[in-house]
């Protein structure tokens, strides 16, 4: 009985996921065959592109107003914090946003939407670094939520391809574990490894 189950549950699974007939996949690059892939990039961007343009002016929005934190949690470092948001990671955005409106955008909007994800992420882990000197800081302890809403962003919001997610997700990891190692642990960057099986 449970093979009979098993054997029904893995038939409906395949057929879930089938492919229409004349697509074929690599499931290493995640791509279809070249015609098709063509067809799918150009259709995907003229679709996203709005949105894109969208969430890039929703995160501005959000990575500002979270700068309201700084002046309760650690008002000793609220200038280094500004530096930070509206100097270093707003402007990217804002310069990215603008880029979109370009003919050549389409060529390498994965790449710098990429790029922004990891500025984003970036920005958040300095802040972390340069609180560290100052024990009772509420920093270290809140911000890491940061980096979870800017691993969602890049996975789910802006809609990036896995590849150039898992890239720029994967660079900040490292760029924590480089800059705060106690603070990388498995609690904290676990939605992270769930974003990415999803």
């Amino acid at each position: 009985m449970l093979e009979t189950f098993l054997s029904r549950f893995l038939e409906l699974i395949r057929k879930t996921f089938a492919l229409p007939v004349g697509f074929k996949i690599n499931y290493r690059s995640l791509k279809f065959d070249r015609d098709i892939e063509k067809i799918f990039i150009r259709e995907y961007y003229d679709s996203l592109l709005i949105h894109v343009r969208f969430s890039i002016i929703i995160s501005i929005f959000f990575y500002a107003i979270f700068g309201v934190l700084d002046w309760f949690l650690i008002p000793e470092l609220v200038k280094t914090f500004i530096y930070i948001r509206f100097l270093f990671v707003i402007p990217a955005a804002i310069i990215i946003l603008l880029l979109s409106y370009l003919n050549f955008f389409q060529k390498i909007y994965q790449s710098l939407l990429s790029l922004l994800i990891f500025i984003a992420g970036f920005g958040i882990i300095l802040m972390i670094y340069f609180s560290g000197d100052y024990t009772n800081s509420l920093v270290q302890a809140y911000y890491y939520t940061g980096l979870l809403l800017v691993f969602i962003f890049g996975y789910s919001f802006l809609k990036l391809r896995f590849w150039w997610a898992s890239l720029a997700s994967w660079m900040i990891v490292i760029s924590a574990r480089t800059k705060t190692p106690l603070f990388l642990n498995f609690f904290h960057f676990s939605h992270f490894h769930c974003r990415l099986i999803a």
